[in-house]
């Protein structure tokens, strides 16, 4: 507990900190048994509950996870974009996760799910072991830099990171642009970011820490010619936006498409007050949806607590604010559970008040089983 207080500093530190050793093998070892241990819960849960209104046509395990988005990527892996005036398209679902896909399913030579479900779970791994270097390199403690780690793994809806969809890859692609900036390789982290921002649509903002780590602090010696890389985000973003443009013809079609989601611009408060579906869905699910957003603003307050890294406020500042401004909340847990700071800065609190940190983990756990089992048995949680 003293080690967090007291080494806790706003100071960023540079590449010339010697770098701890990463634990590899704990990392893989807790990330395969809390895989088993959520298919072992989504197991069980499929013996209790009576099937929802959106189970469909799961007929077991693997199918109970291949639901809601991941019909979506398929069909981006199986005949690319495609948008229809009169329905719902595939356009929002971004282009870097069934690209990867189809080619490590050898252009669908090998059964797609099974690839999409190995590229997450790679991904979640180099996800968990850049936050590790992260969080290390804040505090300089292996048991704050563990349970960093821990906490990914058994967040309420860490079962995302793991199944067919991109939060995996998103993840790791923002983790491992964060790691790199702190380490001054700008080049690998543009092409992070870049990643990023080809997995989901939010992630042209990784600029904002990006440059937050190249200017500060501003009496820091800098090689002005890597400022370049910092915009390869934005780049990213600008390049799916024209390859629409060149299929489609129209430089807007990303937005059009979005509408058919019921998904808009709005100021935040709209979807706490009259958002298309959160006033007409049960208590538990607003609860739950609202509580992610409550959650966010804790986590702001924890930073400044806590005395993060200034390249992080961004992150947790504007993504939370653009996913509670689009009309909806379905999405927000998973939408959050990408935010990566949260994870250093929830484990460094834990060290620091080690009286909350078994409460919470079991709390989490327990919400990730409920999670887990309204998922797979067909109740509306995407």
């Amino acid at each position: 507990m003293g080690n967090v207080t007291k080494r806790a500093s706003p100071t960023i530190q540079t590449a010339a900190a010697a770098p701890a050793a990463v634990p590899y093998v704990r990392i893989l070892v807790w990330l395969l048994a809390t895989r088993v241990i959520v298919a072992m819960m989504a197991g069980f849960s499929s013996m209790v509950l009576e099937p929802g209104y959106h189970m469909g046509n799961a007929s077991n395990l693997w199918q109970a996870f291949m639901r809601w988005d991941t019909g979506w990527f398929m069909s981006v892996v199986q005949q690319g974009y495609f948008f229809d005036p009169g329905r719902a398209s595939n356009i929002p679902f971004m282009p870097l996760f069934p690209g990867l896909v189809w080619i490590f399913s050898l252009g669908r030579i090998i059964d797609p799910h099974v690839a999409g479900v190995l590229i997450s779970n790679a991904a979640l791994f180099y996800g968990c072991v850049s936050i590790w270097r992260i969080t290390h390199r804040r505090w300089k403690s292996v048991d704050t830099a563990d349970l960093s780690v821990i906490l990914v793994l058994v967040s309420p809806v860490s079962f995302f990171l793991s199944i067919f969809y991109s939060e995996g890859l998103f993840l790791c692609a923002v983790a491992a642009c964060l790691d790199e900036a702190e380490r001054e390789r700008w080049a690998y982290a543009g092409l992070w970011g870049m990643a990023a921002a080809l997995t989901r649509n939010a992630g042209f903002l990784l600029v904002l820490p990006l440059l937050v780590y190249f200017l500060a602090p501003w009496s820091k010696p800098r090689q002005w010619r890597n400022l370049a890389w910092l915009f390869l985000p934005v780049l990213g973003s600008a390049l799916f936006t024209l390859y629409l443009w060149a299929k489609f013809g129209d430089p807007q079609i990303y937005t059009k498409a979005q509408l058919f989601w019921s998904r808009q611009l709005a100021w935040p408060w709209f979807a706490f007050q009259d958002g298309y579906h959160n006033n007409f869905i049960s208590l538990f699910y607003r609860v739950y949806f609202r509580g992610a957003a409550l959650l966010a603003l804790g986590m702001l307050a924890l930073a400044a607590a806590l005395r993060v890294r200034l390249a992080w406020v961004p992150l947790m500042i504007v993504w939370p604010l653009l996913y509670t401004s689009t009309t909806l909340l379905d999405s927000l847990p998973r939408y959050l559970a990408t935010v990566v700071p949260y994870y250093p800065i929830a484990a460094a609190a834990l060290t620091r008040w080690p009286v909350f940190r078994y409460p919470l983990l079991l709390w989490s756990a327990m919400m990730l089983m409920l999670s887990v089992a309204l998922f797979v048995n067909g109740y509306w949680f995407v």
